[in-house]
Formats: C-alpha cells, sequence, structure tokens
C-alpha cells in the first residue's frame, strides 16, 4: 500500500457514542476492550475485544457503547484515493493510439521580415505550446519545432529598404523571436536560425537531388512574369490578381488561399517600379503532386484536419493537384542542386521540407528520411493563408523525404487575428509586440490565457487592449479573493496549517462531483484528435468559477468543526487541481498555486511569502505604449 496510515486510541464512555461522521478516508476501528455498536445508518454490528470493522470512504457512521463498562478502541484511517483524481488520469491518458506515439510540434516559422507580434502569438505559437506542454505533462515523447530558418523574397524586400543585407535583417529579428518565445514560455529545444546551421545548404541539397534521382521532378517551360529592368519576378517581386477569386496577391492569394503558378498571375505589375511586365518563357524543374494525392486523401479520412482546413483539402482534391515549381531565380536562397540551372535557387514552397528537416536535425540528431529507427507524427500549427502550403504540398514533400516514418497527422489552422478590427501589419505599424508589453508589467500567463481564449480557429477574431484589460482583471482579481480567503482562513484558525478532513455534507459531494466532471472535460479538451485553444482557454475559465465560487460559499467559520474542516481540505485540494489542470495554458501561474497549496504532503507551513503571488492591477496598463 502505497498510502500513508495514521493511527489513534481512543475510549467511549458507558452510555455515550462517537457524533456521526464522514471523510474521504478508509478507515478501520477495532475493539481494544469493552464492547460497541458500529453503525453506518442502516445497520449495525457489535464489535467485542479484537473484532473490526472497515467504513468505506464517505460512509457516514458512528460508535455506540450499550454497557456499564468503558470500551477502548483503535482507529487506522488512510486515503484511498485523492479527493480528485489526477495522477492516474493523466498517466493512463490514451491521446492517440494505443502504441507509443513520437510527436514533433511543428509551428509555421516565422518570417523574419519584421518583430514578432500579438498576430503571431495568437496563431500558431501559443496554441502549438499549450498542445507541447500537455503532451509533456501526459509523459509523452514531444520535441518542439521552432526556427526563422530559410529564404524568403519578403525579407528581401524588407532588408534592401532597411539599407541591411539579408541574413542581418534575418538574425536581427530572429534574435527578437528567441527573446520573445522565452518571455512567453514558448517551445523548448533548438531554435533554428540561418547562423545555427552550417549544415542547411548541403542537406537541403542533398533532399532536393534525392527527389531528382527518384523521377519525382519533370522539366517544363512556361511563361512566368518578366519585367526588362528587374528581370524575372517571383513572388515579393510581383503583385497582380488571383485568377481563381480576383484579390490582389504577392507570392500567394490571402483570400481563397489557391495555389497560383507564376504564369497564372494576371495584371502582374513590378513590385520595384510599378511597370506592367510581360510573361517570358523559363524552363525549370517541377515536382507533379497528382501522383501522391492518395497522401491527402487519407489524411482525410483520418480526420487530420481543423477548422475551415478540412473544406479547402476536400476542394482542392476536386480538381486536378499542381505541378509545383522546384525554383526561382533570386539574389538569396539555395542554389538547386542540379546541371543548367546555377541562376536558380529553391522555390519557398519546396523548401518547406529542408527547413524542417534541418530543425529535426537539430533537435532530435538524425536527419529525417525513411531509415530512421522510431515513427514521427506531425501536429502542424499554420494561419489560413497558408493551407495550401501546409495542407497539400508539405504533407506530400514528408511522404517523399521519409516514405512514412515522418507522417503529417494533425492540421491546426487559424484564421487571421486582427487589431481592432483591422489586420496586425508591420508596415503600417499596425502591431502591438508581446516582449515589449511584458517587459512593461502585463504578466504573460493572462495574455496566453486570452490569447487562446480568442485564437481565430474558424472565423477572424480581435484583440482589443481594453477587452484584455477587462477580461484579465476580473480573472485576476477572482483568483486572488480565493486564495486570499483560504490563507487567512488558514491562519486565523489552523495556525497556517492544511488541516486533515472531516465530515462530509451535501455541497462537498456536490463540489467534487462537479469539479471531477470539469477534471474530465478539460482533460478531453487537451487530447491531440480534438484539440482547441478556444475550448481549453473556457475550460480554464470554468475551473476558476468553481473554485471561485465554492471558496466564497464553503469556507466559513462553522459550529461543526469536522464539516469545517473538510471545506479548508477541499478548497485546498480544489486549488491543486485547478493548477494542475491549467499548467499547459498558464505554466508560471499554475506553479504558484501549487506551490501555495500543496496536498502531497499532510501539512504545509503557509506563511504570507507564498501567498504573496505577483498579481497585476489596473496600474499595469497605464503604463503601456501601444504602436
Amino acid at each position: 500500500m502505497n498510502h500513508s496510515i495514521n493511527t489513534a486510541l481512543f475510549e467511549i464512555e458507558p452510555g455515550n457514542s462517537t457524533k456521526w461522521q464522514n471523510h474521504s478516508e478508509l478507515e478501520l476501528v477495532m475493539c481494544i476492550e469493552g464492547e460497541v455498536e458500529a453503525h453506518n445508518g442502516v445497520t449495525g454490528r457489535m464489535l467485542k475485544a479484537g473484532e473490526a470493522v472497515l467504513f468505506s470512504s464517505l460512509e457516514s457512521h458512528r460508535l455506540l457503547n450499550h454497557t456499564d463498562q468503558k470500551s477502548k478502541m483503535r482507529t487506522f484511517w488512510w486515503h484511498g484515493r485523492p479527493p480528485f483524481q489526477i495522477r492516474k488520469e493523466l498517466n493512463d491518458a490514451k491521446l492517440v493510439t494505443k502504441e507509443s506515439q513520437n510527436y514533433l510540434i511543428l509551428p509555421s516559422f516565422i518570417t523574419p521580415n519584421g518583430k514578432m507580434h500579438l498576430g503571431h502569438l495568437a496563431g500558431p505559437l501559443i496554441s502549438s505550446d499549450i498542445l507541447r506542454r500537455i503532451l509533456s505533462y501526459s509523459k509523452r515523447s514531444v520535441t518542439y519545432l521552432g526556427g526563422s530558418i530559410g529564404y524568403q523574397t519578403h525579407v528581401d524586400v524588407a532588408a534592401k529598404n532597411n539599407n541591411r543585407s539579408y541574413k542581418e535583417l534575418s538574425l536581427q529579428n530572429s534574435r527578437q523571436f528567441v527573446e520573445t518565445n522565452q518571455l512567453m514560455g514558448i517551445g523548448s529545444g533548438a531554435f533554428t536560425t540561418l547562423d545555427s546551421s552550417s549544415e542547411f545548404h548541403e542537406i537541403s541539397k542533398n533532399i532536393i537531388r534525392s527527389f531528382i534521382e527518384r523521377g519525382y521532378t519533370v522539366e517544363r517551360t512556361k511563361e512566368v512574369p518578366y519585367c526588362n529592368r528587374h528581370g524575372f519576378l517571383f513572388e515579393a517581386y510581383v503583385r497582380g490578381k488571383c485568377p481563381h477569386c480576383g484579390s490582389e496577391l504577392s507570392s500567394e492569394c490571402e483570400a481563397c488561399g489557391v495555389f497560383v503558378a507564376d504564369h497564372e498571375i494576371e495584371q502582374a505589375v513590378c513590385q520595384s517600379c510599378e511597370s506592367n511586365v510581360e510573361y517570358s518563357n523559363l524552363t525549370r524543374l517541377y515536382l507533379p503532386l497528382e501522383p501522391w494525392r492518395q497522401v491527402l486523401e487519407k489524411l482525410i479520412m483520418q480526420d487530420a484536419f481543423t477548422g475551415n482546413a478540412l473544406d479547402f483539402v476536400g476542394d482542392v482534391l476536386e480538381g486536378q493537384l499542381p505541378e509545383v515549381p522546384l525554383s526561382i531565380i533570386a539574389e538569396n536562397g539555395i542554389p538547386l542542386p542540379h546541371e543548367g540551372y546555377t541562376d536558380h535557387v529553391l522555390y519557398s514552397a519546396v523548401e518547406l521540407i529542408c527547413r524542417f528537416a534541418i530543425s529535426f536535425k537539430q533537435n532530435t540528431g538524425s536527419i529525417p528520411n525513411e531509415d530512421l529507427d522510431k515513427n514521427y507524427k506531425i501536429a502542424l500549427f499554420f494561419g489560413a493563408d497558408n493551407n495550401y502550403l501546409r495542407c497539400i504540398i508539405f504533407p506530400i514533400l514528408v511522404h517523399l523525404l521519409t516514405n512514412g516514418k515522418v507522417q503529417a497527422g494533425w492540421f491546426y489552422s487559424n484564421e487571421f487575428y486582427l487589431l481592432d478590427g483591422i489586420k496586425f501589419s508591420t508596415g503600417r505599424n499596425h502591431v502591438i509586440y508581446a516582449d515589449e508589453i511584458v517587459k512593461q508589467g502585463v504578466p504573460k500567463d493572462w495574455l496566453r490565457l486570452y490569447l487562446a481564449r480568442t485564437w481565430p480557429e474558424n472565423l477572424e477574431t480581435n484583440f482589443s487592449i481594453h477587452e484584455f484589460e477587462a477580461f484579465s482583471m476580473k480573472r485576476a482579481n477572482q483568483i486572488q479573493i480565493a486564495v486570499g480567503s483560504i490563507y487567512t482562513f488558514l491562519n486565523s484558525r489552523y495556525n497556517g496549517k492544511i488541516p486533515e478532513g472531516g465530515t462530509w455534507d451535501r455541497s462537498h459531494l456536490k463540489f467534487v462531483e462537479i469539479l471531477t466532471d470539469w477534471q474530465k472535460e478539460i482533460w478531453s479538451s487537451y487530447q491531440v484528435n480534438s484539440f482547441s485553444p478556444n475550448h481549453v482557454a473556457r475550460k480554464v475559465e470554468s475551473g476558476l468559477d468553481l473554485l471561485y465560487d465554492f471558496t466564497l460559499r464553503i469556507l466559513k467559520p462553522r459550529t461543526n468543526k469536522s464539516l469545517e474542516r473538510t471545506g479548508v481540505m477541499l478548497a485546498c485540494s480544489g486549488l491543486h487541481l485547478v493548477a494542475e489542470m491549467i499548467y499547459p495554458v498558464m505554466p508560471d501561474f499554475a506553479v504558484n498555486l501549487v506551490q501555495c497549496v500543496d496536498i502531497n504532503q499532510d501539512q504545509i507551513e503557509m506563511t504570507e511569502e507564498r501567498f504573496g503571488l505577483h498579481w497585476f492591477t489596473g496600474n499595469t496598463f497605464n503604463k503601456i505604449k501601444l504602436q
């Protein structure tokens, strides 16, 4: 038995009895001398010297001495289980499959053409870190792949506008990414940047070379936008109209998300000189996606897509999958490893697999291929404007690279996150940078909770500093009142020590029932197959509500001290449970609460310092200078 056993010796005078009581512990009562009746409210049993009776958890009972002689008793009690079942459910939870699973968490690598803002956090970053913490807390093998490595023409344009080299600007912004991640408690392991791996070019070339040698590619000559002053134009160097929905695009269509080949761009204009462009023939290697249609069909059958991504992939599969070019012509990038293409660099959509591979190697020590000694499954987090890259192109590339040893398993797509009703824009200075407001005093855990609560799963959602202030103040004051009440009560009536529970009443039983149901619900929302940051955040809030309500109603002086002790014990146990369950969303906050009330020990000395948590007040927001 792994439970501590308590024992006590007591006597019952002739004609007297114990009070009615029930408690969460199992209790074994043994008669040492004399004779007593043990009664549970339904039946009675006479105990003589040497005889014993076992009362189950929460079974009401009393002992009566009907004789004219004093009886002596010894009692033993221990916890059959804690008031709330926590550890076993966490350790035994079957998140996805029966076999052991190695998880990869892959948020979209942020394009380092500017600093990380709240829009980035509210999209792939906070949500991916919550799932990482859930899996880690559940003793799962999980690797978080974060980074900014790669080449994109958007960075090239930004670098020229700032009179910087591509690498200088990329690394400058990457350092801010790393700092913000650390401030917000996001990720673990290596954050892959352009200066963190000398192997990036070599590994990338080997991957693309293997695709070519295996016959996955074909050579095509197609028309692409061409400017007489600036040459062939790709991605951020050209803008035009989407042939599918008519929206303006540069690189890709953010409105409909459908893949637009270079030769399909309508009304193309050179971004550098604003001139209308011609279309000129260019010979390139292409990767046909249609032969690998079954990779995507299998993912649909496995219910891998969330949000609007499922309908998006279904619509794409209604037609013929395109041929994706392997290269573009640009100043910065990884040279295409194929004879005759010396001025070509890898197309960013194809480079996705190379970025993934180098981050995988930096974090696991192995190159992802079909020779891996483990199987891996990826959970991807990305914006809906990248649906085609992440849901269509990437899973096919992973299949070609690893032959099933690594699979894209879950796709968490989010819509745009707005700032005061308008899309975040670094160029227009319409942003809030998380590192700046956290440094000014906004606790990161309340920001994490709010961003999870407003995660734009199926619809665009909005960040408002005033709504965030009201939300955070309400929740912070709520938990501060609850914790402060527990501290004051323990200090004034129990000398700062958590008492052992005594007799239970209906309100105690109801609280345990409700909070146990809440625990099951929040744990269900944490499962990778049904994971939703919105649902998780709302369950966190409901847990805080339950604790606050119970504390105010139950934590009060009572004539029956046994009932009072149970209320105190359950308030502390409930606080501990809520802290454990909200840890993936609010890690520092949860650790602070657990340190305040740790029910893993029988009695904890409560000090004001340990309850002196750092709650923020309205003055915090007065110091924030928004962009």
